[in-house]
Order: C-alpha cells, then sequence, then structure tokens
C-alpha cells in the first residue's frame, strides 16, 4: 500500500465509517495532530477530532479534488465537504439545521507505514458565517 492508499483508507475508516476501533491500526502511539478544532499528541486526540465534526454534522461527506505525495512520506490532500448541521454545537454555535459547503487541505505524514502527524486546514470562519441565520427585511 503507498502513502496516497494509506491516506484513503483513513479518511474511509476514521472520517466516512467513524470506525474509531481501527485507529490504533493506522497510527502511531504519538500522532501528532493539529486542527482547528483540537490539537496535540495521541490516537486519542484523532478521534476526538473526529467525533467533533461528526457529531455536529452527522451527514457529513467529502470528496478528494487531489492527492499528491510531495516528498517521500508526506500526502497533501486538498478536499471538499458538505454537511447539515443537525447534532452538536460546533464552536458554540447550538444546531441550527444549515447545510454547509467547505474546503480544506490535509496534510498527512507516514513513517514506518502509519500516521506520524496530521494537519487538517479549515476555514472555520466560512463555516461559522454560513451557520448565521439569514435576516429577513420587514415588511
Amino acid at each position: 500500500m503507498n502513502n496516497i492508499e494509506r491516506a484513503k483508507e483513513i479518511v474511509k475508516r476514521l472520517w466516512s465509517q467513524t470506525d474509531l476501533d481501527s485507529i490504533d491500526d493506522l497510527v502511531s502511539q504519538d500522532v501528532a495532530i493539529k486542527s482547528p478544532v483540537k490539537s496535540g499528541k495521541g490516537s486519542s486526540t484523532l478521534s476526538e477530532v473526529v467525533l467533533y465534526w461528526q457529531k455536529a454534522f452527522p451527514d457529513v461527506t467529502s470528496q478528494w479534488l487531489s492527492a499528491d505525495e510531495v516528498k517521500p512520506g508526506t500526502v497533501v490532500v486538498n478536499w471538499k465537504a458538505q454537511g447539515t448541521h443537525s447534532g452538536d454545537a460546533f464552536f458554540d454555535v447550538e444546531m441550527t439545521n444549515r447545510t454547509v459547503e467547505y474546503s480544506g487541505k490535509t496534510t498527512y505524514l507516514f513513517e514506518d507505514g502509519k500516521l506520524s502527524a496530521y494537519e487538517a486546514n479549515v476555514d472555520i470562519d466560512n463555516i461559522l458565517q454560513q451557520l448565521k441565520p439569514t435576516h429577513q427585511l420587514m415588511r
């Protein structure tokens, strides 16, 4: 399995299937996580990041736009996602039932066949803007 396939497997099992029981098969014990939601070390941090998004946007789906191994062991994925805010609060915004569309870039660093670092870049302000109520003109 090459590193792009490893990144796809992580997305499939953790993000699409929310199979957090398999996380230790995919990532190193001290994986470094940097996300707008949470940063830290360890597979539990990555689990918390996945659950945060899944609980706020239970129907979230994503699509890869591009994936490149920019240097040995480093995969950069550009993606877009869509989901309905029909679950938990997201950055202190209670459920809105609004559908949001957003894009981002995730960098995966692999060592010895496992994820050793994960960095997600997402425009949270864009998402929060989409969650704001639309104001209707008064007549």
